[in-house]
């Protein structure tokens, strides 16, 4: 995973904690989706 990557993921994952669970979940399971995606693209 690359530097803006790791940086846009912890932007979304500081701004995630001021919504809503719902929110704050929904935007967990895609950035897992793409981590895992990027985790098989890259190798």
């Amino acid at each position: 995973m690359n530097l803006k990557s790791a940086i846009a993921i912890t932007t979304i994952l500081v701004f995630g904690h001021m919504l809503s669970p719902a929110s704050l979940l929904k935007t967990q399971q895609t950035l897992n989706k793409e981590y895992v995606e990027q985790k098989f693209t890259i190798k």
